[in-house]
């Protein structure tokens, strides 16, 4: 096996341990990985460097989700819909992720790691904020730096909200609307009311 492929291996286990038990220690990545704690160690320098490596690759695939749906983007198209699209991206994520986001957020060795690389690859790249901002311009009709700052941060934080209340371990009952498809569109209506007006 490659150093790459080995490499993979450990990210890929990692993750799916994480959102399958909510913890991981290890002796559960070396034991699912059949990798030793010394492959773990050669390719990232230890279990922390390698949660740090889950969350980058997290936030980067959802990152390629966004930017994939904007690139395909149409002079023509309607932006009400392309921002509804890219809600459904954000939402979808947070609830396919809930677990993995759930504990790299909330873990206290990793939280301000976690806080400053979502910061950092929704907020400060700019490659990616440019090409969400020309879009947003484009919807909303405006070119205001203020303006398309405050409503991304909108959407993104819009999107998000329902990660928090399943981070802040709230009862299932009170999280049964957020996994319902009916609410879903609702919600995303609604924010895109506010995002557009």
């Amino acid at each position: 096996m490659s150093k790459k492929d080995v490499k993979e291996v450990l990210l890929e286990t990692t993750k799916t341990l994480i959102k399958e038990h909510g913890y991981v220690t290890i002796k559960d990545i070396t034991t699912h990985s059949y990798m030793n704690v010394a492959a773990v160690n050669y390719h990232f320098g230890s279990k922390d460097r390698l949660i740090e490596a889950v969350i980058i690759d997290v936030l980067d695939e959802l990152k390629v989700l966004i930017s994939d749906r904007l690139l395909k983007t149409t002079k023509d198209e309607n932006m009400t819909l392309l921002l509804a699209d890219m809600l459904n991206v954000l939402y979808n994520f947070v609830a396919e992720n809930a677990g993995i986001l759930k504990y790299l957020f909330l873990s206290i060795d990793n939280q301000l790691m976690s806080v400053n690389e979502l910061f950092y690859r929704f907020f400060e790249d700019e490659t990616f904020t440019e090409l969400v901002y020309k879009n947003l311009s484009h919807a909303i009709q405006s070119e205001n730096p203020h303006e398309l700052r405050a409503r991304y941060m909108i959407i993104f934080s819009g999107a998000i909200l329902p990660m928090l209340f399943s981070l802040l371990q709230i009862d299932e009952k009170v999280m049964e609307p957020y996994n319902n498809p009916e609410f879903r569109a609702a919600y995303i209506a609604q924010l895109l009311r506010v995002v557009t007006a």
